[in-house]
């Protein structure tokens, strides 16, 4: 199994001196859409954008939610079936690797993560938002 990190577009994965396993590749930025294509599990804070895109590729997820919009985002994947939470008091490298073999050994998490992929792909497209709004309103 590999691992890729992204810790930030203003930091130098060079510089970086904390441990790491020889399976985990640090990076600046990483294209995220591209990645989940081929990418098992996707750990995540669960922000909008990455939760989207993670169902949107039909890869499950563990959620580590920190603020904002975040702890929803979790809760619904987690009721969706797509992924797993962690709380951030108890997010240790334990509990994580656990959930990661728990959604990598379950194969219902990846069913159900294709399942809202493919609900995704059967919406019409945000271009047709002003026509439809048009109609509605016009």
């Amino acid at each position: 199994m590999t691992g890729v990190v992204a810790i930030g577009a203003d930091r130098d994965p060079q510089h970086w001196r904390g441990t790491r396993a020889d399976n985990v590749h640090l990076t600046s930025f990483v294209q995220q859409r591209l990645l989940l294509a081929a990418t098992d599990v996707f750990i995540t804070h669960a922000g909008f954008n990455g939760t989207r895109e993670a169902l949107g590729a039909g890869v499950p997820m563990v959620t580590i939610p920190m603020f904002a919009e975040q702890p929803a985002n979790a809760a619904r994947v987690t009721e969706l079936g797509a992924g797993v939470r962690i709380e951030l008091e108890r997010a240790a490298p334990q509990a994580i690797r656990s959930a990661v073999q728990q959604v990598l050994t379950d194969p219902s998490f990846r069913a159900r993560a294709r399942g809202v992929q493919r609900s995704m792909l059967a919406l019409p497209p945000l271009s047709r938002i002003t026509d439809d709004l048009t109609g509605l309103f016009g």
